[in-house]
């Protein structure tokens, strides 16, 4: 596995893998809101502890982060980035969610206050759009400005680990080849 610009056999790679891919490939903004939505469920939790809210809380804190911290401790082979834990990234939408709930329920209901705090909100949660939008149809290969983008990424992580651009990268040398009168590639 390319980790960090080496590469490593996936039964020895760090216990921070999981945690830190999930780092670099979640927008900044909804990391910052599933932090501000972690904080929120703590709260409701230790406010109404007996409350239906503090229990789905309670489950979505363990659909998040088990998978984390079994890896954490287990250090299974894992590889291909978040491949193997697609499954947490709705928990991850949920505290965000809640987070920016919370923002906005402090920013009170109504007035300027308000609607500048949901425009700020949607322009945070936007910012990736640019760089998903360059990088239709794949996606999948988007890292933050953390990690460098995908040029930052590029020589020290698995990208297109999936190898989904792989035809079409074959279809662009074969057609450069026929422009430049060569035959092509087969």
């Amino acid at each position: 596995v390319l980790f960090e610009g080496a590469v490593i056999p996936s039964d020895q790679l760090p216990h921070r893998y999981l945690l830190q891919y999930l780092g670099m490939t979640t927008p900044p903004g909804s990391l910052l809101l599933l932090a501000a939505g972690l904080l929120a469920s703590i709260r409701i939790q230790a406010t109404r502890p007996r409350s239906r809210e503090a229990f789905l809380c309670s489950m979505a804190q363990l659909w998040l982060f088990f998978p984390i911290a079994f890896v954490w401790v287990t250090r299974p082979n894992v590889y291909d980035g978040l491949r193997h834990f697609l499954f947490i990234l709705p928990a991850l939408s949920l505290f965000a969610g809640l987070g920016a709930s919370a923002i906005l329920r402090l920013a009170g209901k109504q007035g300027a206050r308000h609607t500048l705090t949901a425009a700020a909100l949607i322009g945070v949660l936007l910012l990736p759009i640019k760089d998903l939008i360059r990088l239709h149809p794949y996606q999948m290969t988007y890292f933050n400005a953390w990690a460098g983008g995908l040029s930052g990424a590029d020589t020290r992580y698995e990208t297109d680990y999936w190898a989904t651009s792989y035809r079409e990268a074959a279809l662009w040398l074969n057609q450069k080849r026929i422009a430049e009168g060569k035959d092509q590639l087969n």
